[in-house]
């Protein structure tokens, strides 16, 4: 019996996110399955750039695993009005008749009687801590997981500890919600010396280097690395803090308000520490180049506050560079033994590891060594596979049918 996937994979316009990757990982994986599923995705063309709109009816210039892709071809805010004032057209006009919906980012789009929504949840931070978000993404949040309880036949979180967090917020029978860990590329894996100095050169940067990767969220905590770092400078004089990610000028606002960033305030704490030439914002690197810069790095410093995985811990240590990371919320849960793990809340706690990994060599391999055996503990292939056993679990007890 042939048993049908619909998956969301509108994230795939967006590859450079952490949605958007893992909607990219996850298909690419499923499709390298020994059985992999029958699967087709939804992907509205109307979601990207103008300049990427060149794709006829039925398809979308996405890399979606060698899936079919079905491209709606509606404007996108008259889709998502029609999904929530109407609840209407389900997404089977789309997709044909299929046993599972797989929401993988925040849409869940009305269905027709007989498909099961599975929805992935990334994190529960809004709900954590709202002070870190607007107050229309806090009623965002509330509203998704207010739908998760009404619909959702089955939930895969990125960790034990957001399935743990969001129980904690959710009336939902734990039965239905699996923490699936999220996977590591083959991409990412230590770099040959002639690499890691043809990226360092091109990114301008020269000698040692602490690398960070990700927005600049709040609960990022990248003003808290800023301090950190200016301790480390005074006491380690040949080492530069390379960032990288966006600014927060047009993708704050667009996501979540840029007062919930730390956009100037980065820029104010690297002057307030005299830091100008010690503090390099690189933007957004190239995924091709990532593994290079991982690579060169002396250090990985992830200071975050609140996460929901925490992948570029993951993709620090497959490409052998030691970590020194934040010891809160799902952190500890992936990086295991094999980081230094620091509170994020005390910048001179953060420094001291900083300082000792730089200054260590010892220390500093035995990090890489065991970086390098956990990072081989996670990969898309087991993401996949348990994924499609949660599908699977629904094809043998059908849910109730939602109209």
């Amino acid at each position: 019996m042939t048993f049908r996937i619909g998956f969301d994979g509108g994230a795939l316009l967006h590859p450079e996110t952490g949605v958007g990757r893992y909607t990219q990982e996850l298909l690419r994986a499923m499709a390298g399955l020994e059985a992999p599923p029958d699967v087709r995705v939804l992907c509205n063309a109307y979601q990207a750039k103008r300049s990427d709109r060149r794709a006829g009816p039925g398809s979308v210039p996405v890399d979606a695993g060698g899936f079919p892709v079905v491209n709606p071809r509606w404007p996108g805010r008259v889709l998502r009005g029609a999904w929530s004032t109407l609840s209407w057209p389900p997404v089977e006009r789309f997709l044909g008749p299929m046993d599972v919906f797989h929401a993988s980012d925040w849409a869940h789009p009305p269905l027709g009687r007989g498909t099961a929504m599975v929805a992935t949840v990334h994190d529960v931070g809004a709900l954590d801590h709202p002070e870190w978000y607007t107050p229309d993404v806090a009623r965002h949040h509330a509203a998704i997981n207010a739908s998760l309880v009404r619909r959702a036949s089955a939930v895969i979180t990125v960790s034990a500890f957001t399935r743990e967090a969001l129980l904690r917020h959710v009336d939902l029978d734990p039965e239905r919600v699996h923490a699936v860990h999220l996977g590591v590329s083959a991409d990412f894996r230590p770099a040959g010396p002639d690499e890691r100095e043809a990226v360092a050169r091109r990114m301008g940067l020269q000698g040692r280097y602490v690398l960070y990767v990700g927005t600049r969220e709040a609960r990022k905590n990248l003003v808290g690395l800023v301090n950190a770092f200016a301790q480390v400078a005074e006491e380690v004089p040949d080492v530069t803090l390379a960032v990288v990610g966006s600014r927060p000028s047009v993708e704050g606002r667009r996501v979540q308000g840029v007062e919930a960033w730390s956009g100037a305030e980065v820029e104010s704490r690297v002057a307030y520490h005299a830091l100008a030439g010690r503090v390099r914002f690189l933007g957004r690197a190239p995924r091709a180049e990532l593994p290079a810069l991982y690579s060169g790095a002396a250090a990985f410093a992830f200071p975050t506050r609140y996460e929901g995985f925490g992948l570029p811990v993951l993709e620090a240590m497959a490409c052998g560079c030691p970590v020194v990371a934040s010891n809160r919320t799902s952190v500890p849960e992936v990086a295991g033994e094999a980081a230094l793990l620091v509170d994020p809340g005390d910048a001179d706690a953060f420094a001291e590891g900083l300082v000792r990994v730089l200054g260590d060599g010892g220390l500093a391999a035995s990090l890489r060594d065991r970086g390098l055996a956990r990072a081989a503990e996670f990969s898309w292939a087991e993401t996949a596979r348990r994924t499609v056993e949660v599908y699977r679990s629904l094809a043998v007890q059908p849910p109730e049918s939602v109209s």
